[in-house]
């Protein structure tokens, strides 16, 4: 079997004996899948030799990892996270299904994984004929779109696992995307400083503006009428796309805007690179909240518990269980 040849050096008999009830635990599953062995070393409990091992490698960057998260017990993180999958290019961006039982995990080598969430079973992979994938987004009836740095959107059969439409829909690298809450229309943003809004079963332009420059982030308003995209400039421009035009910029951040969130029609939160979250009435397009959450670039935010909580994710490693709002 594969997977011996890279067993962690053993220094005790302790050690050893460790190795050897983890390889008898897990050989019928290394034994026909052997490029989960970092997988199962990482799911061990921390004080093991094999995770050990494993966390090692990884700490070289020498494994490109995917954990699952549980923020229920915060006391106790290292007994509730799980490591869901491995890769062998840097994940760029990730997706959930509406349902929760899909998601879908984008690479700079332009390779697309789907996995299972409630098995955490890598059921398909895609290869994008683009230059490393930067957004991924699900859309109606069991279709997937992606973006690309060259510019390009593809859409995708994720049953049959095939590409049903390439897009050239901007002349540079597209930063984000966004689809509203019925999966009709998906929007992007790039750093040739348009934002884009497409029909996401024809697949043809239905509105565009010209920011002032380029943009990071967008993200629709819950009742998909309006838009917010972050600019480099640290202002977010609030865009009406079906009248197509701008109705107000909110000004604030000293630094590029680099995530959005709605969290209902009155509120919506924007996080910079950095590192700074600003809570935004919408309503009375003010500012009535702002905090630093990250020492790097705040790269995610996402509202829980009914908007009560917020939810960030940063270029410094660490994730934001939840912020009471």
């Amino acid at each position: 079997m594969m997977f011996f040849a890279v067993i962690p050096v053993c220094s005790s008999a302790a050690a050893l004996e460790d190795c050897r009830n983890f390889l008898r635990r897990h050989s019928l599953l290394l034994s026909s899948w052997p490029n989960l062995f970092i997988q199962q070393a990482l799911n061990e409990p921390p004080d093991t030799s094999a995770h050990t091992w494993a966390q090692g490698l990884v700490a070289k960057g020498r494994a490109h990892i995917m954990k699952c998260l549980n923020s229920n017990n915060r006391q106790d993180c290292q007994h509730t996270s799980e490591l869901v999958s491995t890769f062998s290019a840097q994940p760029t961006c990730l997706g959930l299904s509406k349902d929760g039982q899909l998601t879908v995990v984008g690479t700079g080598h332009g390779m697309l994984h789907l996995i299972n969430t409630q098995s955490r079973v890598r059921v398909k992979s895609l290869v994008s004929g683009s230059d490393g994938v930067s957004s991924c987004v699900f859309l109606k009836d069991g279709h997937l779109a992606t973006t690309s740095f060259d510019g390009h959107i593809e859409t995708w059969d994720i049953g049959n696992g095939c590409r049903t439409a390439l897009i050239e829909a901007h002349t540079n690298a597209i930063t984000a995307s966004a689809v509203t809450a019925d999966m009709k229309h998906m929007a992007t943003v790039s750093l040739d400083s348009m934002l884009k809004v497409w029909s996401a079963t024809k697949g043809n332009e239905v509105a565009a503006w010209h920011s002032p420059g380029p943009l990071n982030c967008v993200s629709f308003h819950p009742e998909d009428h309006l838009l917010a995209a972050g600019c480099w400039n640290g202002h977010i421009i609030m865009w009406n796309w079906l009248q197509n035009k701008s109705d107000v910029s909110l000004c604030g951040h000293k630094s590029s805007v680099r995530s959005l969130s709605f969290s209902s029609s009155s509120m919506m939160c924007s996080g910079s690179v950095s590192g700074e979250i600003r809570v935004w009435s919408v309503p009375n397009v003010t500012c009535v909240g702002c905090f630093r959450a990250h020492s790097g670039a705040t790269e995610v935010l996402t509202f829980l518990d009914e908007g009560r909580m917020l939810l960030s994710a940063g270029s410094d490693h660490t994730v934001s269980p939840g912020t009471d709002l």
